[in-house]
């Protein structure tokens, strides 16, 4: 029984690692590369695999420009 709790604690342990390190691509970015990234998305045809992508840049800027950083607009 001491493996299969191991095992559990190591799979959420995983999880929660690879959830937080995919939380948003968006932050990282600077203000030319998000503008750059998040004109892409509303000028060019997204795909369903960009959609996700779209979104986060899309919040990235609400949220920078909620700061007066107006880095999308």
């Amino acid at each position: 029984m001491g493996y299969k709790r191991i095992l559990l604690v190591f799979t959420l342990v995983t999880l929660l690692i690879a959830c937080e390190q995919n939380e948003s691509i968006a932050t990282d970015l600077n203000n030319l590369e998000l503008r750059t990234q998040w004109r892409q998305c509303l000028y060019d045809s997204v795909t369903k695999s960009d959609e996700k992508a779209c979104q986060q840049y899309q919040e990235e800027c609400e949220k920078r420009q909620g700061s007066n950083n107006f880095a999308c607009y």
